[in-house]
């Protein structure tokens, strides 16, 4: 018996045996017209015969009375035992069972002897290699009751994957190269461990490297949160031995508080010790802000780099203040960059606004 892939095309070997001795292989067959063949298929209330003459599929013979036949996608389009009859003359009848389903075993995935495949779990994969024009792995409508997919290790790793290229590799050229969602209110991904890491992932050039063109690097949307991210120690940990994060576009992180909503953050990092903030949410390193640009402002700052370039520049840049002014130069000593009024009445000085 033969297990055969629901709705796709097979090519069927079958023997045809010598009536006269009843066990050696009949050949030189009429592969056109000289080979009967008659399919037997549930129809859902009794077994309906369909054909013969080979109804019109294409026949071979290979050898020693061994031939072949194609198969359609209406010939596999019903799951369940698919019965054959092949009759020639001189030949004693050759009669076959075969089953259709709906995905081979080579495409299921087992964890601890337990099968993937219910309304509680559903993860199929192509021999792990997942190519397909429209999802590579899918799960959802079989998982109606619970998670698409849902794996549970009481040992070390849920999900371990490793390649000597990448551990996963998606891509698509229409849609997204990963999308994850939940629908039913949940999570789009949930990650859960009790002793290490939520999700851990290292790779010898780059952890993760996610690439949108021209869209986004990596887009996560929630109603609540768009990423929520709680640790022990740290929320979210990027260590690299050139960069611990590296983001590069028109805004290197962009994070938006939806309007509509309750007021809120962007982006909210809060720092917690014994349930009180501490320190800072998010921590600047000295490396990091002598990656700000120090190119000074050619009038009043408006944005808070200006601000800081303008502060220091006031005090340690040529400054000069007469009766009537304050000016700030520029590099060159003689370029006005800022003038504000001062002046001194019964004691009391005051400066203007810089223009």
């Amino acid at each position: 018996m033969a297990l055969i892939n629901q709705s796709t095309t097979y090519k069927k070997t079958f023997f045809m045996v010598d009536s006269t001795d009843h066990r050696s292989g009949k050949t030189g067959l009429n592969i056109s017209t000289g080979i009967t063949m008659q399919i037997a298929q549930w129809n859902g209330s009794t077994w309906q015969w369909n054909g013969n003459n080979g109804l019109g599929r294409t026949m071979y013979e290979l050898a020693y009375g061994w031939y072949a036949v194609n198969l359609t996608t209406s010939d596999t389009a019903t799951l369940g035992d698919l019965t054959f009859r092949f009759t020639a003359t001189g030949c004693d009848p050759a009669n076959y069972t075969d089953q259709v389903i709906d995905y081979l075993p080579a495409d299921c995935l087992k964890l601890n002897g337990a099968l993937l495949n219910g309304n509680n779990a559903v993860l199929r994969l192509k021999a792990i290699d997942v190519q397909n024009a429209d999802t590579g792995v899918t799960g959802g409508a079989q998982g109606t009751s619970g998670h698409a997919v849902y794996i549970v290790s009481h040992g070390y790793d849920g999900i371990n994957i490793v390649g000597p290229t990448g551990g996963v590799n998606a891509s698509s050229t229409n849609g997204n190269g990963a999308s994850f969602s939940g629908s039913g209110g949940g999570s789009g991904m949930y990650l859960y461990s009790n002793l290490q890491h939520g999700l851990n992932i290292s790779g010898r050039n780059t952890g993760i490297q996610v690439v949108g063109y021209p869209g986004l690097g990596v887009s996560i949307t929630g109603w609540t949160d768009g990423l929520y991210v709680e640790g022990t120690v740290n929320g979210i940990s990027c260590e690299g031995e050139t960069n611990g994060l590296k983001c590069f576009g028109g805004s290197g992180i962009l994070a938006t508080g939806w309007s509509g909503k309750a007021p809120g953050h962007g982006l909210n990092c809060v720092a917690v010790d014994s349930g009180v903030p501490v320190n800072g949410g998010v921590v600047l390193s000295s490396t990091g802000l002598n990656n700000i640009s120090i190119t000074a402002p050619t009038g009043p700052a408006t944005n808070f780099r200006e601000m800081m370039v303008q502060l220091w520049r006031r005090f340690f840049k040529k400054t000069t203040l007469d009766a009537t002014n304050i000016k700030t130069y520029a590099d060159n000593g003689s370029t006005i960059v800022t003038t504000q009024t001062a002046s001194e009445s019964a004691g009391v000085q005051t400066q203007g606004p810089a223009t």
